[in-house]
C-alpha cells in the first residue's frame, strides 16, 4: 500500500501528486482529445476537497491483466468483454460493486466517432478517478484512475467531497 504523507500544517488531497511518497498513476491524454468535465469545484470550507458527483459502476468485475503489470485491471462486464480499466494507487482491491468513480473527462466526441464508426447509441469513453468511501458521510477518496465507457457508470450522488 502506498504510503501517506504526513504534513505538520496542512492537509493534503488523495487525489495529488503530493498525497504519498510513492506517488500516484497519472494517465496519458492527448493534448486536445479530451472534453473537460466542469462541474467539478474546490469547496469552500474545506480548500482540500473537491465537489462533484459520484458513480458506481454496473454489471462489470475487474480482472488483472497479465500483459500489464502490478495494479492495472481490466474493467469486464458479465459477457466478459473488456469495457475499461483501472490502474490502481493502493494494493488492496475491492469488488467493484463497492467502488466509486468521478467522471473527469471524456473522449472528444469527434475521436469516439473515428474510432467507433460513428457512434449510434452515443455511448462515450469517460476519464475517471476511483474512489472509495471514508467515514464521513457523502466523502470519498481517490485509490486509481481509469477509462471506461458511459454506459457502465451511472451517475449515483450529487455533489460529494472528494478529500
Amino acid at each position: 500500500m502506498m504510503e501517506p504523507i504526513e504534513y505538520d500544517t496542512r492537509r493534503v488531497p488523495s487525489w495529488s501528486w503530493m498525497a504519498y511518497h510513492s506517488g500516484i498513476q497519472y494517465m496519458d491524454i492527448p493534448f486536445g482529445k479530451v472534453d473537460w468535465i466542469d462541474n467539478l469545484r474546490f469547496d469552500k470550507e474545506r480548500q482540500h476537497a473537491l465537489i462533484t458527483d459520484v458513480g458506481g459502476f454496473r454489471d462489470c468485475r475487474t480482472e488483472q491483466e497479465v500483459e500489464q503489470e502490478g495494479k492495472h485491471y481490466a474493467v469486464l462486464d458479465f459477457g466478459r468483454i473488456k469495457r475499461g480499466w483501472i490502474l490502481y494507487d493502493v494494493e488492496e482491491r475491492e469488488d467493484l460493486c463497492k467502488e466509486y468513480c468521478v467522471v473527469v473527462g471524456k473522449k472528444s466526441k469527434k475521436d469516439n466517432d473515428k474510432m467507433e464508426g460513428g457512434n449510434r447509441l452515443n455511448i462515450q469513453e469517460y476519464y475517471i478517478l476511483v474512489v472509495r468511501p471514508t467515514s464521513v458521510v457523502d466523502e470519498y477518496r481517490r485509490v486509481g484512475v481509469g477509462l471506461i465507457k458511459s454506459d457502465y457508470v451511472p451517475r449515483q450522488r450529487l455533489n460529494v467531497r472528494v478529500v
